[in-house]
């Protein structure tokens, strides 16, 4: 069943309930609770599963367990890390973060996955759930209007906007609580949308104290019922739900005046949400007392794919001096195609040292690609921690084996009596096997009650493993940089002014140069050159766009064709008739030197971005011209053999696979600016008539006739005769059609 979506101003939210169904036998926990796990899809051309309660990957959602896809897009909805999106491909049966430490003299662990049953401790309170607390935000959201009534008149969302001009900005997380503590149940308790009743339009139109009290049908009442869904024949609910009836609610909602209104959104898609480690525990697990805020970050920038930050904020909310305290990831990562043989027991583990990165790889299967975990920060620096990286495949002596032995989980986590030598050396390529990996770090001296640590890691997935940008390792190191520079997403330089003249064979570009110009290299964003488009299209349809030019900067990056900079291009591939569009962009090339990888800083390359093609398109029409005298029209093409063998996408009637009877067409060319056209059979019967006025806006010296008469019949093969008449006198011509 699903949930009923609870909307709130900017973040909407509606997440998929679904049933613990697991391979690998879970234990019970000790109290018999209602399990809520709801999980969400974050990314966009890679996805990964995650749930309320901290876990990762296909658990998340609850396997399906010898269920495969009807279709390639099925797969987008069950998988727990697929790469590409619509591949079928599956990088991660389950994971989550992982913390240990020492309290009172006691080891304890807590772990949102374990993958030798796929339980995990953390879980929801039961206000958690009624609250619905996964919160999704976007930097493209908005809620800006200059006009509207209530509040939020500004661009939400984004670092720095002050939307509800209190002074401060950023202060909130979007949790659905009043974080900065300047909620006011006397004023802000409005709802969701911000507005008192007064200014509310429902179903049943506006205000009206006796008959339409609450417009919005939003206010919290436990005897009413919401007479907007009984008017639409649904069954009608009673108001007493305070999540989905928010007005006087007595409780602080998204889009009242005071809550939540000024978090920063870092990326396209940022999801958050929190659980505990002491509600509905297992039976052998004693909870430490954390509560673990995850935020994750997706974008649809393509340099960024293969990418996925989380970042983890961990409360200590007991009592208790947790000492000695490390923390990770635990993954299981069954890499894979699924549509083929079984292959979870075709991988293998490594780990990447410079890049701080332990991944799992498939080699067997055509289509797997490798995937990991990296490190990119933590609130000490890492060169200040140890780092632990261990790969286990449950044997009795691996680590996680026995999970129920905290000592012997921690003992794991901390590297165990050999610290000298933390990194388990590489799982062999050739000793495959259904394998996973514990990564750790620490030791935080102690984590004191109420007091946070905080780290970051981000989900890779590589084309294959090392040697290219695109590649595992590339795309870690990409990862560090990106983390390093605040999530900075490069800016493409402006288009340049563009000027467009058309001469009688060629169409002339000029445009000025932009790679000076300050506004050119933003947010670690360098100029790098500059790319000629035409479309062929009498519309600007960028998908029709090709590339005539490209021109950049001779520099030591060594990116692109090192031509040189150049401000002009001639263009005299130009047809009479044809109608094109012309652009100049403006692209950058990336670069930093801010990742240390132990014996030496890393410069990393990154794929360039590009203004748009919309920025300065300019159209030309490259016309016959009108004639000034009797005797210059010409028909084109003539004879006319139309159909779909025909057309190739160069002549006037289109691509071969656009094309239908409808748009046979012959072209009247060299016509004068006003003139009338007979089409005539050759036995005399006029079959159409029509007026050339360029001065009503036809297209100069010339006109398109569809093959089609003025009954609208398509005409036949045959001859056809013509005439123009016009200030100059009256033409007769002839054209053939001959299908």
């Amino acid at each position: 069943m699903k949930y009923l979506v609870y909307f709130v101003t900017v973040f909407f939210l509606s997440q998929q309930i679904v049933g613990q169904v697991n391979k690998k036998s879970k234990r019970q926990p000790t109290e018999v609770t209602a399990s809520y796990p709801k999980s969400i899809i974050q990314g966009f051309n890679m996805k990964l599963r995650m749930n309320s309660e901290l876990m990762l990957g296909k658990e998340a959602l609850g396997a399906y367990e010898g269920v495969s896809p009807s279709s390639e897009y099925e797969c987008d909805d069950w998988l727990g890390l697929e790469y590409p999106v619509h591949s079928c491909v599956d990088h991660l049966y389950g994971g989550g973060p992982i913390l240990g430490g020492i309290v009172n003299g006691v080891r304890y662990v807590s772990a949102a996955y374990y993958p030798s049953d796929a339980e995990g401790d953390f879980q929801q309170s039961s206000f958690d759930k009624d609250k619905r607390h996964i919160f999704t935000s976007s930097i493209d959201d908005t809620l800006y209007n200059s006009t509207r009534t209530g509040f939020y008149k500004y661009a939400m969302n984004r670092k720095g906007v002050d939307d509800d001009n209190d002074g401060k900005t950023d202060e909130d997380m979007f949790d659905g609580l009043d974080n900065d503590g300047d909620w006011n149940e006397l004023t802000d308790d409005l709802g969701s949308d911000g507005l008192p009743d007064t200014l509310e339009i429902g179903c049943r139109g506006g205000f009206e104290p006796y008959y339409n009290p609450d417009p919005a049908n939003d206010n919290w009442d436990s005897t009413s019922y919401d007479v907007c869904k009984a008017e639409r024949g649904t069954t009608p609910y009673k108001k007493n739900s305070r999540y989905l009836y928010t007005q006087g609610n007595k409780l602080p909602d998204n889009g009242e005046q005071h809550v939540d209104e000024d978090y920063a959104t870092i990326s396209d898609n940022d999801i958050l949400l929190f659980s505990t480690d002491t509600v509905a525990t297992l039976s052998w697990h004693n909870p430490i007392g954390i509560k673990i805020h995850q935020r994750s970050f997706a974008w649809k920038d393509k340099w960024l794919e293969g990418i996925l930050p989380i970042e983890y904020t961990i409360t200590n909310f007991s009592n208790n001096i947790i000492h000695d305290v490390y923390m990770g990831m635990i993954c299981d990562m069954d890499v894979g195609w699924v549509n083929g043989s079984s292959f979870a027991s075709r991988n293998y583990s490594g780990y990447y040292p410079n890049e701080r990165t332990a991944y799992i790889h498939n080699p067997l299967d055509r289509y797997a690609t490798p995937a990991g975990v990296t490190l990119l920060g933590s609130s000490i620096p890492f060169n200040a921690l140890r780092i632990v990286y261990n790969w286990y495949e449950f044997e009795a002596d691996d680590c996680g084996s026995s999970p129920y032995n905290e000592d012997e989980m921690l003992e794991c986590m901390k590297c165990g009596p050999n610290e000298h030598n933390c990194i388990k050396p590489d799982q062999s390529s050739h000793s495959l096997n259904d394998t996973r990996f514990l990564l750790s770090f620490g030791p935080f001296e102690e984590l004191k009650p109420g007091d946070t640590l905080r780290f970051t890691v981000a989900f890779v997935v590589g084309n294959d493993l090392r040697n290219h940008e695109n590649s595992l390792s590339g795309r870690a190191r990409k990862a560090l940089i990106f983390h390093q520079n605040g999530y900075a997403v490069p800016t493409p330089p402006p288009s340049p002014r563009l000027q467009v003249s058309k001469e009688q064979e060629s169409v002339t570009l000029s445009w000025e140069h932009v790679g000076n110009n300050p506004s050119a290299n933003l947010n670690g964003n360098t100029f790098e050159g500059y790319r000629v488009y035409r479309i062929d299209s009498d519309t600007l349809d960028i998908s029709k766009a090709t590339l005539l030019a490209q021109y950049d900067v001779d520099n030591a990056y060594k990116y692109g064709f090192q031509t040189g900079i150049e401000t002009t291009f001639v263009d005299a591939a130009i047809r009479k008739g044809n109608i094109y569009w012309y652009a100049v962009t403006s692209y950058s090339v990336v670069a930093h030197t801010s990742h240390w990888n132990g014996s030496s800083y890393d410069t990393l390359v990154i794929e360039g971005v590009e203004s748009s093609i919309s920025e300065n398109a300019q159209k030309v029409f490259n016309s016959f011209g009108p004639s000034t005298q009797s005797g210059e029209v010409l028909v084109v093409p003539n004879p006319y053999r139309g159909s779909e063998y025909y057309v190739n996408g160069d002549g006037f009637e289109g691509l071969e696979r656009e094309w239908t009877p409808y748009k046979r067409m012959v072209r009247f060319i060299h016509l004068p600016s006003k003139a009338t056209i007979r089409i005539y059979t050759i036995a005399g019967e006029v079959v159409a008539t029509f007026t050339h006025d360029e001065s009503a806006g036809d297209t100069e010296g010339q006109h398109d006739f569809h093959l089609f008469t003025e009954s609208g019949r398509p005409l036949a093969n045959g001859i056809f005769v013509f005439t123009v008449e016009s200030e100059y006198g009256k033409q007769i011509g002839k054209f053939v059609i001959a299908r």
